[in-house]
């Protein structure tokens, strides 16, 4: 494959790299510690910690590991 996308969940470096092609493309997406932010607060949850670890196992097995942060807030304070 020209690109492997994964999203939120465990992967195979073995299986990713069997796949992808020479000059291939894995993208990566992974929570950051602001991942359902909203609702750990409401609720009194811990954030979430394994950010670094994901990005220290990618760079591990695949090289020009790069980290790009793009956030949305879905669910604006109201104002009364």
């Amino acid at each position: 494959f020209d690109a492997v996308i994964d999203i939120l969940s465990p992967f195979m470096h073995s299986e990713v790299l069997r796949i992808l092609k020479k000059k291939g493309v894995f993208i990566k997406v992974s929570p950051t510690s602001l991942y359902l932010k909203e609702i750990r607060d409401l609720y009194g949850f811990k954030e979430y910690e394994k950010e670094e670890e994901v990005l220290e196992n990618l760079k591990k097995h695949f090289k020009n590991v790069q980290k790009v942060c793009l956030t949305q807030e879905f669910f604006k304070k109201r104002r009364f």
